[in-house]
């Protein structure tokens, strides 16, 4: 998908690998999700930006992932915790 074209002609692809995930199993049935760009970055700024989400998952490992990832691969099971948790603080 390209971007709408600017007053001199060009547009550019849009979307390209936002929101998309590949997720993994290896030989031991363990799930892993990855991103196009190996995950780098993905947890940035958002404790800033979703002060409750911290507290929410005070109790869980998958917090650990939000101060401590830089990049690579996330299991499976706490990229979904984290994803539930944004999700159900946006519709309160």
């Amino acid at each position: 998908m390209l971007t709408r074209p600017s007053d001199i002609g060009l547009s550019s692809p849009a979307g390209l690998e936002q929101g998309r995930f590949r997720v993994s199993t290896d030989a031991h049935g363990n799930r892993t999700v990855v991103n196009g760009l190996n995950n780098a970055g993905l947890f940035r700024n958002v404790q800033k930006t979703t002060p409750k989400l911290d507290a929410q998952l005070a109790a869980l490992p998958a917090r650990q992932l939000l101060t401590q990832h830089a990049s690579g691969p996330i299991a499976f099971d706490d990229f979904k915790t984290i994803v539930q948790t944004l999700v159900a603080g946006s519709q309160q």
